[in-house]
């Protein structure tokens, strides 16, 4: 059954960057166009945000946004509301935030990486963040290798207490998935930032414990990889009947 939980959460969708990890996939697309059978990943993305009860999404674009522009003036998509903010030079990932926040109208945000897919239940994750009372809930992920990403660290309440960069030592570890839930406090805190990397400029100059972790094992997909990009259609497979009640 689909969820209604981010009904009045606007979510913003961090897509600006050049995907060069990805370009002989992208062969010249912007990252959120990847396909996957024959289908846009942004449609992947909105049906899975719909299944929540998402209805405005708004996309921080910047490289080959018109392309991005173009797909969505041209499509219908039932039940939500989406608005494009293209950032006038590459501003990172805080800075993309930043520039989009002028078009958000809900006092919560849900952010989220536009190549990052975590199947994880968004409604409880946004219920935990409203309960704790704090200014940012990163959804964070168990994978049994990471030596590929910064690795999180957490406390026994559950918060966040600190980040560290790759080590490139093959064992488990907690990992930001790339979806954090924020408060009005931290999301005036990123306009202020205004350029850099969301997780490096902003999440980790805080202070330890400031930043709630949303925590489980959770299927996690970055898109963003050839490895991931190639898993993908095998992926959502599963998850496509499930999604059907809220599809676009």
């Amino acid at each position: 059954m689909a969820q209604t939980c981010l009904k009045e959460t606007d979510v913003v969708i961090l897509a600006g960057g050049l995907g060069s990890r990805l370009a002989g996939e992208l062969k010249g697309k912007p990252k959120l166009m990847a396909p996957i059978d024959g289908e846009p990943y942004l449609d992947f993305a909105l049906r899975w945000l719909s299944s929540f009860g998402a209805h405005r999404i708004v996309l921080a674009l910047g490289h080959l946004a018109a392309e991005v522009e173009a797909y969505v003036e041209d499509h219908f998509y039932s039940g939500l509301e989406i608005v494009c903010m293209v950032e006038p030079e590459p501003l990172g990932t805080a800075g993309g935030l930043a520039h989009a926040c002028e078009a958000l109208h809900s006092d919560q945000i849900l952010v989220m990486n536009g190549d990052s897919f975590v199947d994880a239940d968004l409604c409880a994750m946004m219920d935990y963040h409203r309960a704790s009372r704090v200014d940012g809930t990163l959804l964070c992920t168990l994978v049994q290798d990471g030596s590929r990403y910064g690795v999180v660290d957490i406390d026994d309440r559950g918060r966040i207490i600190g980040f560290r960069e790759k080590t490139g030592v093959r064992k488990p570890g907690w990992i930001n998935a790339g979806i954090c839930a924020m408060s009005r406090r931290l999301i005036n805190h990123v306009r202020e930032v205004g350029k850099g990397s969301l997780e490096q400029d902003v999440f980790q100059k805080m202070l330890p414990g400031s930043l709630n972790a949303f925590s489980g094992t959770f299927e996690f997909l970055d898109i963003g990889t050839p490895e991931d990009y190639a898993k993908a259609s095998d992926v959502f497979a599963p998850y496509l009947n499930r999604w059907s009640e809220g599809s676009l």
